[in-house]
This record gives C-alpha cells, sequence and structure tokens, in this order.
C-alpha cells in the first residue's frame, strides 16, 4: 500500500483514507500485519454503497485491523446513505 511506505519513510502522522480502491481483500490487510506497524495511526473512512470496499470487505478489514491487531490504531467511520466518491472534493 502506498500509504503505508509513505508512511515509514516521510515521517507522516497519520494515514487516512476514503473509500479505498484497489484493494485485494484480505491479502492486502493481511500483507499490511505481516509488514509490521508503520508508527502512525490509520483511518478508513467508508460508506453504505461501495462496488470498490463494500460491506463485506470492511467487514474483513475491521477483524483483521481492529483489536489493536494494528498497533497504532486503527479505526474506520461508517458513512450510510452514502456511496463511492463521497469524499471527493469538488
Amino acid at each position: 500500500m502506498v500509504e503505508y511506505a509513505l508512511a515509514c519513510l516521510t515521517g507522516l502522522k497519520a494515514i487516512a483514507i476514503s473509500h479505498p480502491i484497489f484493494l485485494s481483500v484480505p491479502q492486502d490487510w493481511e500483507k499490511l500485519l505481516e509488514l509490521g506497524d508503520s508508527g502512525v495511526p490509520l483511518l478508513i473512512n467508508s460508506c453504505e454503497t461501495d462496488p470498490q470496499y463494500g460491506p463485506e470487505q470492511q467487514e474483513v478489514g475491521d477483524n483483521l485491523l481492529g483489536d489493536r491487531n494494528y498497533k497504532t490504531g486503527y479505526k474506520r467511520t461508517y458513512w450510510a446513505d452514502c456511496t463511492y466518491g463521497f469524499a471527493v472534493r469538488i
């Protein structure tokens, strides 16, 4: 994941992703955990209708990264009644 690499290399304070795309779930989250903690917390903003990161993928991510599995901290927000692209700035 590009965000993870940036956090490790540039001294970022946090990683925030809105409606993630191009993820292989669960493989990418498992790989993230195998790489070890990046040292920064991870926030994922998700929504109700998302063909790229839908409810099934969201649940898998929560199960893998939650419960302090991602040691620096993991949180996922859920925006009901929103669709993919809700966080795009126009």
